[in-house]
């Protein structure tokens, strides 16, 4: 995702007067901030402005811990909540404010996938019983992932997040002198 300040529209004093700023720092870290706390916000609602697929039930049962937060509870991988950072960069061209997770399956939650669009791995499915009769040690061909997933868009910024990023220009801009 990317915004400009053409997509926060500010006036052209304001976008005059922020270009003479010789330090931005402060601002950009007050920006990443509002978008990280509204990424944030998107898990604990658990999805805005629409709601994410709900977990299923099977999955739920699976949970060792309990949790029925889609992507916040802690499970072997933990969760994508905790994994979120921020960085501000100062580039040659200006700033770039980049909010991140870290976690490998990240892009599948954003985006979701389909049955096997990873392809297929080989695994040795360990002897079990199932309706009474033991089965020996087998291997077998998996598909990844082993079913569909659904989107879940958490990197989204909600339009109050925009005026907020927005008041903060103005804010700083006001404060320069």
């Amino acid at each position: 995702m990317r915004i400009t300040l053409s997509d926060i529209r500010l006036s052209p004093d304001i976008i005059r007067r922020l270009a003479s700023s010789e330090d931005m720092t402060p601002l950009m870290t007050n920006i990443s901030e509002i978008l990280l706390e509204s990424v944030e916000q998107n898990f604990i609602s658990q999805g805005r402005p629409t709601r994410w697929a709900a977990t299923k039930p099977k999955t739920l049962a699976r949970r060792i811990h309990g949790g029925t937060k889609t992507l916040i509870d802690k499970g072997a991988s933990g969760g994508l909540l905790g994994s979120l950072a921020r960085e501000v960069v100062k580039t040659q061209n200006g700033y770039k404010i980049t909010v991140f997770s870290g976690k490998e399956y990240a892009a599948v939650m954003q985006f979701g996938a389909s049955k096997g669009e990873f392809g297929t791995k080989q695994v040795t499915v360990p002897a079990h019983r199932r309706a009474g009769r033991t089965v020996r040690e087998h291997t077998r061909r998996m598909a990844i992932p082993w079913g569909n997933i659904h989107a879940r868009p958490f990197l989204v910024i909600q339009t109050e997040d925009m005026e907020s990023a927005k008041a903060a220009i103005i804010n700083f801009v006001n404060n320069l002198g």
